[in-house]
């Protein structure tokens, strides 16, 4: 059965932001209640990485969405890309959870 993590932030908004690992929508946290779903599938892409990928992409998943802080400068280029895709997956499950398809 299929699972998610929800989580309230009240500091940044980055479902509304650009899916860019470049982060320039950090330099003024929007005060805005937003949810975001941790999915198995992005469980799944964390335990797939190296022990080495692993702790620093999984802290900057938690300082971008919890925290409201950018994550970039803690991030070597090739975690960047990594994380790129995973941010995508957080707000691409997000988004389809807070916008179901209707059944026709």
């Amino acid at each position: 059965m299929p699972f998610a993590i929800f989580a309230e932030s009240t500091t940044h908004s980055p479902l509304n932001s650009r899916n860019t690992p470049h982060f320039s929508h950090f330099s003024k946290p929007a005060i805005m209640k937003t949810s975001f779903v941790i999915s198995p599938r992005v469980i799944d892409t964390i335990n797939s990485l190296q022990p080495a990928d692993r702790t620093p992409i999984s802290n900057a998943l938690s300082m971008e969405f919890i925290l409201g802080q950018n994550p970039e400068d803690t991030l070597t280029p090739m975690q960047n890309i990594i994380y790129a895709v995973i941010r995508f997956y957080v707000t691409q499950d997000s988004k389809r959870l807070s916008h179901p398809k209707t059944a026709s």
